[in-house]
């Protein structure tokens, strides 16, 4: 009688890769260490506008230089804009983001065991929460951009967005795109690679790709730009719970997001 060998086993080593062309690596993140009062949460951020204001409140004087005071066109000659309008955007709302594991029926809940099922979820909140807060982010982008058609032809789209982000007066500003359009943009030399930031890809006006698969289901092949994004978040908390009866040991990484901008720029 011939026995059978039983197969090795082979547990892979955690992979948690970060992406350095998504909404992650391009963000200005505020982090609130754990047990502080997340002040955040139940309303949002409120954006305050500070550098993108009304254009009414900018104009060029071509009255005579010597010109009487009595003579100035109270409509055109005059230095005044408008009041200050409430033009601020809408609150920007947390996310909460979340991973599951569990030991499998019949589980001994030894403390290996249950280290095993704490360190899956870990590694798999790692893995998805940067695609879930981006599809996110970018709904609510569709809805501050007025859900702009998607583009035609990418060499003019980059063009259109980029000399709007000029004439606004935005530096640095980010141009937000699915994976899929990397290819393509690389192909029409639309892509320089930044020497002092690896893994940064720029348009050719130096602003910055922010590229990524969460994009991908809400923003289709539209480009959307945007002024520096600020983001607030607690710290990846995980949450373990019993179940006696059945043998069952549950454990939840979680953590809240806000991601937030001044203005958006469409093509």
């Amino acid at each position: 009688m011939t026995n059978a060998l039983l197969p090795v086993e082979f547990t892979p080593p955690l992979v948690t890769p970060a992406n350095p062309l998504g909404l992650d690596a391009a963000t200005t993140w505020t982090e609130t260490a754990e047990g502080n009062a997340l002040r955040w949460l139940p309303s949002g951020i409120q954006l305050r506008l500070r550098t993108h204001r009304d254009p009414g409140a900018f104009g060029v004087w071509d009255a005579p230089w010597c010109a009487s005071p009595d003579d100035l066109d109270p409509d055109d000659d005059l230095k005044t804009g408008p009041a200050r309008a409430n033009d601020d955007p809408d609150p920007f709302l947390a996310m909460t983001v979340w991973a599951f594991d569990r030991l499998q029926d019949c589980g001994n809940l030894s403390e290996y065991d249950r280290g095993q099922v704490i360190e899956r979820a870990k590694n798999t909140f790692a893995l998805r929460e940067p695609l879930a807060v981006e599809t996110q982010f970018a709904t609510r982008l569709l809805v501050d951009a007025g859900t702009p058609p998607e583009i035609d032809e990418l060499v003019s789209a980059v063009a259109r967005v980029e000399e709007k982000f000029s004439a606004a007066g935005i530096v640095g500003g980010l141009v937000h795109a699915r994976t899929g359009l990397l290819t393509h943009a690389q192909n029409l030399h639309l892509i320089s690679r930044d020497p002092s930031e690896p893994g940064v890809l720029r348009t050719p006006a130096g602003h910055r790709w922010v590229m990524s698969a969460g994009y991908a289901t809400p923003l289709g092949n539209r480009l959307i730009g945007t002024t520096q994004t600020y983001d607030w978040r607690d710290e990846m908390t995980v949450r373990e719970a019993f179940d006696h009866e059945r043998d069952h040991f549950v454990a939840i990484a979680e953590r809240s997001v806000i991601v937030a901008y001044e203005a958006v720029i469409t093509p």
